[in-house]
C-alpha cells in the first residue's frame, strides 16, 4: 500500500502555483517575469469540439411550436440553468465534504454543509426534506456506504494543471481544471493491478441524448465517433484531468462518473481513456 499522506503532499506542492478565481472561474500561472497568465480551464478546452449552437435561433423555433415568445423561453431556459447550477454547488460541497469528514478531516467541511455535521457521532448526515438536492445528498451517502474496501480516498477537488510534473510534456497551450475526488485502488491480488481513480460527481438528469443518437450528431474530431451528449464531454473531460496526474508520476487505472439521480440511487459508469487524442490536440494537431 501507498503512502495516502505523501502522495496528497506531493499534488499539493505540485500544483501549488496553480491559482483558481472562483468567481469568475479562471486559473492562472505565474510566469518567469512575475506575471501571471491565464490557462484555458477545461470546460472551454472541451466545449471547442462542439459544434455552436445559436440558442436565439432554438428560441424562436420552439416558441413557434409551443407559444410565448423567443425571449420568454431563454429567460425560462436561463432561469433553470441557474437553479441548477446552484443545486449541483450544493450536492458537491456535501460530497466534497463527507469525504474529508469520513477520512478524518471535519475541519474541511464547507459550510454550507456544516450544520449537517453530527460531532458526536463524527457522521455528516444528507438531508431529508424530500427536495431534489436531499435525494442527491442520500445518493452520496450511499455511493460512500457501498464503496469497494479497495478503494482508498486521497483528495477531495483536486486542481491541475498541464506541462507541470517531472514527466510532464510542453504544450503550446495549457489547461487546468478541478475534479471531485481521487481515490486509490489498492490491488489485494498482489498490487499488479493498483492505481488511481478519477471519480467526478454528476446531478445531470440525463447523460446520453436521445435527440443526438436519432439525428446522428457527433462531437467534433478527434472525438467524432462520441454522440454530442454529456457523458462525451466528461469522456473527454476526465482524460484532461488524468495527464497532470500522470505528468507527477500518477498512475491513472480508471476514469468514473458518480451519476447521482433524482431518486436517491446513484449509478457508477466507467469511462473510457482518450488521453492521447487530447495531447494530439495540445500539440496542435487535432485531426490525429
Amino acid at each position: 500500500m501507498i503512502d495516502i499522506k505523501q502522495i496528497r503532499e506531493k499534488i499539493i506542492s505540485s500544483f501549488s502555483d496553480l491559482e483558481f478565481k472562483e468567481d469568475t472561474h479562471q486559473y492562472f500561472m505565474p510566469t518567469s517575469d512575475g506575471q501571471k497568465k491565464e490557462l484555458m480551464c477545461v470546460s472551454n478546452f472541451v466545449d471547442q469540439f462542439s459544434e455552436p449552437v445559436d440558442w436565439q435561433l432554438v428560441a424562436v423555433k420552439y416558441a413557434a411550436k409551443n407559444g410565448e415568445s423567443a425571449e420568454y423561453w431563454q429567460n425560462k431556459w436561463d432561469e433553470n440553468k441557474q437553479r441548477a447550477a446552484q443545486q449541483g454547488t450544493l450536492v458537491h460541497e456535501y460530497a466534497e465534504s463527507l469525504a474529508w469528514v469520513i477520512n478524518g478531516f471535519p475541519e474541511k467541511i464547507c459550510e454550507s454543509a456544516r450544520s449537517q455535521y453530527d460531532e458526536r457521532t463524527n457522521d455528516l448526515l444528507p438531508l431529508d426534506d424530500g427536495s431534489l438536492v436531499a435525494l442527491k445528498e442520500q445518493a452520496v451517502y450511499k455511493f460512500w456506504q457501498e464503496m469497494d474496501k479497495n478503494l482508498h480516498f486521497v483528495m477531495a477537488e483536486n486542481k491541475v494543471c498541464t506541462s507541470v510534473g517531472e514527466f510532464a510534456e510542453e504544450y503550446p497551450t495549457n489547461y487546468a481544471g478541478t475534479f471531485d475526488l481521487l481515490l486509490y485502488y489498492d490491488d489485494p491480488n498482489g498490487g499488479k493491478n493498483s492505481g488511481f481513480c478519477i471519480f467526478d460527481y454528476k446531478t445531470n438528469n440525463e447523460l446520453i441524448s436521445s435527440g443526438a443518437h436519432k439525428y446522428r450528431k457527433f462531437m467534433l474530431a478527434p472525438f467524432e465517433e462520441f454522440y454530442e451528449e454529456s457523458k462525451s464531454h466528461y469522456i473527454i473531460q476526465q482524460s484532461c484531468y488524468q495527464i497532470p496526474l500522470e505528468s507527477i508520476g500518477l498512475p491513472v487505472i480508471c476514469r468514473r462518473l458518480v451519476w447521482l439521480k433524482n431518486d436517491g440511487s446513484y449509478e457508477l459508469v466507467k469511462l473510457p481513456d482518450v488521453t492521447e487524442r487530447v495531447k494530439s490536440v495540445l500539440k496542435g494537431k487535432k485531426n490525429d
